[in-house]
């Protein structure tokens, strides 16, 4: 059985089969005519060779225009245009509140203090218008309950201080200075008291009197300087004379009635009452 060929494909065809196995074409009757041989290597249609070479000469071209472009335009490669940088966006500056001024306390005014008026100070002449019964001012206040007060004498005739007193030394060597001084002792001027009737006496120029002894003393009148009141008082004498030693008939004597005086009080007696009251 001689072997046929499939018309399209050139496979070769088993007898009786109505189609192709290998491109499914239909087997025509009295198919059997073997393919056309294949051309020889070498040998290619004209027509495939033209266009071989219109595809080749529309390279060249295209390749040569392209360098001659590349060249024209510095030589380097193109640049890739690159995109616009796109601007950074300003910020915005964000309104700020106008801020409200904050008002300056206002300096309030120091009121200038009243100066303290200062105290006059404690004068002698100021002290002795306790003994008038008068507060002095800037002196120390009087406690009867503790020791100590500072004192000084004074002459309620002279408004001076007491001549010999010792007591006043404290004064005038300033350890006790106006603003201390608690108690004034006033001394008044001095005074006489009868102490006794020595019977008549027969005088020449006055003939007949009686004879009276009187006797000499001091009232000393203590007094608070801050209030002016009186704390004590106390008769101070001097001494006294007798009736059998005191008949003077040598002029001593006045008119009747015939008074014969003792001596005054002393001054230590006096500063001796004083500086008790001033512990």
């Amino acid at each position: 059985m001689d072997a046929s060929f499939c018309s399209r494909c050139g496979f070769r065809l088993v007898p009786g089969i109505v189609y192709c196995p290998a491109c499914g074409a239909p087997v025509s009757p009295g198919a059997g005519a073997p393919p056309p041989a294949a051309p020889a290597r070498g040998a290619y249609p004209l027509p495939l060779i033209l266009s071989v070479i219109a595809i080749t000469l529309v390279a060249v071209l295209v390749v040569g225009f392209g360098w001659t472009q590349l060249h024209s335009s510095g030589g380097g490669v193109a640049a890739v245009p690159t995109a616009a940088a796109t601007p950074a966006a300003t910020p915005t500056a964000v309104p700020t509140a106008p801020t409200t001024p904050t008002a300056s306390p206002t300096a309030t005014p120091t009121a200038t203090p009243a100066p303290t008026p200062t105290a006059a100070p404690v004068t002698v002449a100021a002290l002795a218008t306790a003994c008038s019964g008068q507060a002095v001012p800037g002196t120390e206040a009087y406690d009867p309950t503790t020791s100590g007060h500072p004192l000084v004498v004074i002459d309620s005739t002279k408004k001076a201080l007491y001549a010999g007193m010792g007591v006043n030394a404290s004064w005038s060597n300033g350890a006790w200075t106006g603003a201390m001084i608690q108690l004034v002792a006033c001394v008044s001027p001095v005074k006489s008291v009868q102490t006794a009737d020595c019977g008549q006496y027969w005088n020449s120029t006055y003939g007949w009197g009686e004879v009276l002894l009187l006797r000499k003393y001091v009232a000393v009148t203590v007094v608070r300087t801050d209030t002016g009141e009186t704390v004590q008082t106390k008769s101070i004498y001097g001494y006294a004379m007798k009736c059998s030693s005191s008949l003077n008939p040598s002029g001593t004597l006045t008119k009747p009635p015939y008074k014969i005086y003792g001596g005054p009080p002393t001054a230590a007696s006096i500063n001796s009452y004083a500086a008790g009251m001033a512990k």
